[in-house]
């Protein structure tokens, strides 16, 4: 929002690099004492949230770098959580067309340290996360903008609500991308030039810099 004015942007493709594990460890100082936590109980359901796949993935790269070569045998029954170090069951395609339950027999038949389940809004993934998560290490992606609105949504969890209360997730990591522009080929902007369709209400420039991407070898 600028100046009271709502603006809308095309941006080009998310493309979300996996942060290293300094980088985590830096961003996420308590992320190794909840792993820790994880480790020693060897059990525990683990919100992967975001708005979009991409974000969840994301919060998924950061878990997974800051567990480093812990939990070594993850077994992903969707293809949101595709990784080198992730075994993933379920082929490039549509995931509604797969049947959920033998699957998941499947997954646990390879006795994973770290099984990885779809979106819980899935027909069957949240009350099979809920009972596994009693047994292992689970993670599964919930669609929402924040933790808190995955707590909400667990707790708002229709004719499971209590069961979902009683079984709380042992932790959420949320993620929000957000595009950086390639510090070797931006350059200044007008942002009427941006934004050659929005006439803001107000006069007067608003405030910047603004900055647009050219695109060069270091960033393609």
């Amino acid at each position: 929002a600028l100046e009271g004015d709502l603006y809308s942007l095309d941006l080009r493709a998310a493309r979300v690099a996996a942060p290293s594990r300094r980088e985590v460890e830096e961003a996420l100082p308590g992320l190794e004492r909840f792993l820790s936590g994880l480790l020693a109980r060897r059990r525990g359901l683990i919100l992967m949230a975001g708005a979009s796949v991409e974000a969840a993935a994301a919060a998924l790269g950061a878990l997974l770098q800051g567990l480093g070569d812990r939990l070594p045998k993850r077994v992903s029954m969707d293809d949101w959580a595709l990784s080198p170090s992730v075994e993933a069951l379920v082929p490039l395609a549509d995931e509604e067309r797969v049947p959920f339950e033998p699957l998941l027999q499947k997954a646990l038949a390879l006795d994973p340290d770290l099984l990885i389940l779809p979106d819980l809004g899935r027909p069957g993934c949240l009350p099979a996360a809920l009972a596994l998560a009693g047994e292992r290490p689970v993670v599964a992606r919930v669609e929402s903008g924040d933790a808190f609105a995955a707590a909400e949504r667990m707790a708002r969890a229709g004719p499971l609500s209590r069961l979902a209360a009683e079984a709380a997730p042992a932790g959420i990591l949320a993620a929000r991308l957000m595009e950086r522009l390639c510090p070797a080929c931006r350059r200044p902007a007008d942002l009427r030039y941006l934004l050659p369709a929005v006439r803001p209400r107000r006069r007067g420039s608003a405030p910047g810099p603004f900055f647009s991407g050219q695109g060069c070898a270091a960033c393609r």
